[in-house]
């Protein structure tokens, strides 16, 4: 094991780390799956990943002591922390809710595959060793990062949702971006597999009254949309803010267009565009189709929240983890889980 390399965090954006959780989450401290998650765990970990030249590493968690846990995350962090619990996987769920971090694949070198790791996004990282590594990184490819998955519309909105936060905290009055330069940050762009169309539908998915569409390809959803974000966002304190919602023409697949953003309007609109994913994830469910029914849940997460939301993760996670070993078979329990998320769905139970 090579010896940590740190570079301490400075305390504004360590501060603002732990306003982002305890947003998303509760007030620190406070205990998760037996672990407590504290001030000192997040600095460890934002310490960690933005030491790494591509603020990545596999999260190789083990249930045992540190020297038999192999290197990655959750090593470094017993290793920084003096202690052997597991904590990882844990806290990368903390911080991938929170807009802070993202789970990602990453290439093992031991044995070739994909296995899961954390990255941390461009906006939480900092200056370390005289190389600003967030200029560095938005320069990146996904590809040249070593992450083999595509981002999901959850990658989109957690990164831009972190965008936005940094505005607000350097006090700007306007943030404007365009969906090329989001998807190209987030990773994947340009590629064959890039997933733009989903990256549009998440920016258009953000707005809010006083948000304004700049520019919009002719099909809506293309590389050179550009939208101007209004800081600060006027969700509720302590809660997501309230996008406005995409609606979808069942008919071409594409976003309808011109459709204005109204009191009152957006909550059956966001109804809306989540029966359109639970519908399309029950087609490609019995079609057989794991990765388009991998896309239409996480969609899915994106569109509801509470018991759905997390229904809808769970169903997310466990639909990868066959698409990851090989399974192309989908087992009839998670099909008949879908199903009951689906239904629940359409009885507006989880939609924001």
């Amino acid at each position: 094991m090579p010896p940590l390399k740190i570079f301490p965090i400075p305390k504004e954006l360590l501060d603002n780390a732990c306003v982002a959780i305890e947003r998303k989450n509760q007030r620190l401290p406070f205990s998760l799956r037996g672990i407590t998650i504290d001030r000192i765990l997040i600095q460890a970990t934002l310490e960690i990943l933005n030491a790494e030249p591509l603020h990545t590493l596999p999260q190789n968690c083990r249930n045992d002591i540190r020297e038999k846990t192999p290197d990655g995350l959750d090593r470094r962090i017993k290793d920084y922390l003096g202690t052997d619990l597991r904590t990882a996987n844990i806290v990368t769920d903390i911080l991938e809710t929170s807009g802070i971090a993202r789970s990602v694949q990453v290439l093992s070198p031991s044995t070739g595959r994909d296995i899961k790791g954390t990255q941390l996004l461009n906006a939480w990282t900092w200056i370390s060793d005289n190389v600003d590594h967030q200029s560095v990184d938005h320069k990146m490819s996904h590809d040249n990062a070593g992450i083999t998955e595509p981002p999901k519309s959850q990658d989109f909105q957690t990164y831009l949702e972190s965008l936005l936060k940094l505005a607000e905290n350097e006090g700007k009055s306007l943030f404007i971006i365009e969906s090329g330069d989001l998807h190209r940050q987030v990773g994947g762009y340009p590629g064959p597999n890039h997933r733009m169309p989903i990256c549009c539908e998440v920016m258009y998915s953000m707005m809010q009254q006083g948000d304004q569409i700049l520019y919009a390809p002719p099909k809506g959803r293309g590389a050179s949309l550009k939208i101007q974000y209004q800081i600060p966002r006027t969700g509720v304190a302590g809660t997501p803010p309230r996008p406005r919602a995409i609606l979808m023409d069942r008919a071409s697949h594409q976003p309808m267009q011109n459709i204005p953003f109204t009191p009152g309007q957006s909550e059956t609109d966001f109804h809306r565009s989540a029966i359109y994913c639970s519908d399309l994830l029950m087609v490609k469910l019995n079609a057989g189709d794991i990765a388009s029914a991998i896309k239409y849940a996480s969609d899915l997460v994106t569109y509801s929240n509470g018991e759905i939301r997390q229904a809808a993760k769970e169903l997310v996670d466990q639909l990868e983890i066959r698409m990851e070993s090989g399974l192309d078979e989908i087992p009839v329990e998670l099909i008949t889980k879908a199903d009951r998320i689906a239904h629940k769905v359409k009885l507006g139970f989880g939609t924001m």
